[in-house]
């Protein structure tokens, strides 16, 4: 299964927003959950367990819950005030005169400890260096956990489409994909897709 990220997602109702992210476990390879931003750019990110996805194509998701129901699910950013000391100038925010004051904004993903989120967009690192960016996961349907990483734009060979199996690949945090190969390793990797155009 193709999880596309930056892609349409699509309720029983119609457009519901465009997936950001998606949520992985690192000690199983599973994706558990994916990111749907609602109402544009600046709207709010709510997680969506990957149950709900019924059908997914390389530019859309496709939900079985409805624009409502999508409301209910958490956000993925909460964000806690923290109170600032007056006496302390460094946590004066934002008036470093100490007039007016107020609490600090902090926010955190909304996922347990022990997952990521992962992005369109994160680095992949081969042995020697970075070969490029992950375009999107592909996944088993049979346990939802990552079967390939496809790489796209960016990378060192142009414009075609580097898909590198998940056997090839150390870990993943928050930040880049670790490969077991050298660039020339990954230079040698086939060149075709196998997601569904």
């Amino acid at each position: 299964m193709d999880v596309p990220i930056q892609a349409d997602v699509e309720c029983r109702d119609g457009h519901c927003g465009q997936s950001t992210r998606i949520i992985f476990k690192p000690d199983t390879d599973e994706i558990t959950h994916i990111v749907v931003r609602q109402g544009g750019i600046f709207g709010e990110e709510r997680i969506v367990p990957l149950e709900y996805v019924t059908e997914t194509t390389p530019k859309t998701i496709r939900l079985r819950a409805g624009k409502e129901e999508l409301e209910k699910f958490p956000p993925f950013l909460e964000t806690d005030y923290v109170p600032v000391d007056a006496v302390d100038p460094t946590t004066l925010w934002p008036d470093a005169e100490g007039i007016g004051t107020y609490p600090m904004p902090i926010s955190r993903e909304n996922i347990p400890g022990d997952e990521l989120s992962l992005f369109k967009g994160m680095a992949v690192e081969a042995t020697d260096g970075r070969v490029g960016r992950v375009d999107e996961f592909l996944l088993d349907p049979a346990n939802n956990q990552i079967s390939h990483v496809v790489m796209r734009e960016g990378h060192l060979w142009g414009a075609k489409d580097v898909v590198i199996p998940v056997t090839q690949i150390q870990r993943i945090d928050e930040d880049a994909v670790y490969l077991t190969l050298s660039k020339h390793e990954v230079e040698e990797l086939p060149g075709k897709s196998l997601r569904e155009e």
